[in-house]
């Protein structure tokens, strides 16, 4: 998507610029300076995953 994500090596933590309010809302993400994050942790499926990519990419073609 050409988002700027990073995460340490070996780390669960992905940080990248926050979305619009209405992703942060829905997704309940921690924003901080103008970057949230997702923590990767077991027990979250694939098809939450999906979903926020799919809103995080819906949200990044509004901004175009």
């Amino acid at each position: 998507m050409g988002v700027l994500a990073w995460r340490n090596p070996d780390a669960i933590t992905v940080v990248f610029p926050s979305p619009s309010q209405t992703v942060m809302d829905q997704s309940q993400l921690v924003s901080s300076f103008g970057r949230s994050h997702i923590i990767a942790m077991p027990g979250i499926d694939c098809a939450e995953i999906n979903r926020f990519l799919k809103d995080m990419e819906e949200d990044l073609e509004k901004e175009k």
